[in-house]
C-alpha cells in the first residue's frame, strides 16, 4: 500500500489530549525479522519529506501492540509496550479497528480494539512529550512509519477504510462503542 498522507503544505497542531482511530485489513505480517501487521505514524516530517522527525504513533507486532514516540534530539524512537493478557489475540486478512487515547497531562495511554478494551499503559516521558515537541503536524497516516533505524518506513500491505484523530481522549465506552462496528 503506498502510504498516505495529508497534503503537502498542510500542517495542523497536536493537543494536550488526543485519540487515533484505525480501521485496517492487513494482509500479511511484514518482515519476517520484526512481524509487524499495522502501523500509525502522525508528526512532523523532515525535509526529505520520508524522515519523521518528531512524532508519536502505533504498530501492531506479533508481540502485541506498542505505542512510539520520537523527538528531534533522538536518532531513534522510543516504544511503550501496551501488552496485555487481551493484546496478543490479532488476526491478518480481517478488519482490525483500533482506538489509541493519549493524555499528555497524566501520561496515560489507552487502547481499544474491535470493541474490546485492550489496555492501559502510564507513561512519564509522555507527560513531558508534548512540551518537547513543536506542536505541528504535517504528516498522519494510517498506513506507514517511519524511522531512521533498521527498517526506514514500513508501509502496511492491505486495506483502510479510515482513519480518525480527535483532538480529545476518547471514554473507554466511547472507544469500544466507536471500534465495535464492523465493515
Amino acid at each position: 500500500m503506498t502510504c498516505i498522507r495529508n497534503p503537502l503544505g498542510s500542517e495542523y497542531r497536536f493537543t494536550r489530549q488526543m485519540t487515533f482511530c484505525a480501521r485496517q485489513y492487513p494482509l500479511i505480517w511484514l518482515k519476517d525479522d520484526i512481524r509487524i501487521a499495522t502501523m500509525v505514524s502522525v508528526g512532523l516530517f523532515e525535509n526529505d519529506n520520508i524522515t519523521i522527525q518528531e512524532g508519536i504513533g502505533y504498530a501492531r507486532y506479533t508481540t502485541g501492540p506498542w505505542v512510539w514516540f520520537k523527538l528531534k534530539e533522538l536518532d531513534d524512537v522510543t516504544w511503550v509496550s501496551l501488552e496485555s493478557e487481551r493484546s496478543n489475540r490479532f488476526d491478518i486478512q480481517q478488519w482490525q479497528h483500533s482506538c489509541v487515547s493519549f493524555n499528555f497531562d497524566t501520561g496515560v495511554i489507552q487502547m481499544v480494539e474491535n470493541g474490546e478494551f485492550i489496555s492501559t499503559a502510564e507513561s512519564e516521558e509522555i507527560k513531558t512529550l508534548l512540551d518537547k515537541l513543536s506542536g505541528r503536524i504535517n504528516i498522519a497516516s494510517p498506513t506507514c512509519m517511519y524511522r531512521r533505524q533498521i527498517s526506514g518506513y514500513i508501509s502496511m500491505h492491505g486495506k483502510v477504510s479510515d482513519f480518525h484523530i480527535f483532538g480529545r481522549v476518547l471514554s473507554i465506552t466511547e472507544m469500544e462503542e466507536f471500534t465495535g462496528i464492523f465493515i
